[in-house]
């Protein structure tokens, strides 16, 4: 995929998901996560988490992904062409710094990009 054709379709997938708006995204992702709690389709998941797409094609689901989840690459060590894979990126390590963890004992800390659904 050349590279301009990789921004077309990320401006397109980053436009669908802004249409949409968020409450329709937040269940989506809801509906996701109960469909990728299945064994076999979250084995699938993990396989295809996994494999090694082209640059190009990885690197613009990643900044899909990312234009999506307002996830702040400023914070990444390494730079996205380092990704070989999703998970890769998905368990990035950030620039030291980046996220200091409050040791105030009434706080809870989790150590991953979430988003708090429930208590």
């Amino acid at each position: 995929m050349q590279p301009a054709a990789s921004q077309r379709l990320l401006d397109r997938v980053a436009d669908a998901f802004n249409k949409v708006g968020n409450p329709v995204v937040s269940a989506t992702e809801r509906a996701v996560v109960q469909t990728a709690s299945m064994p076999a389709l979250s084995h699938l998941t993990g396989w295809l988490a996994d494999r090694r797409p082209p640059g190009p094609v990885l690197r613009t689901f990643i900044k899909a992904y990312c234009k999506t989840y307002n996830v702040d690459l400023t914070q990444v060590a390494e730079p996205m062409e380092s990704f070989r894979t999703f998970n890769a990126f998905f368990t990035r390590e950030l620039q030291d710094g980046a996220r200091p963890v409050d040791a105030a004992a009434d706080v809870t800390v989790c150590p991953a990009d979430a988003r708090l659904q429930t208590v």
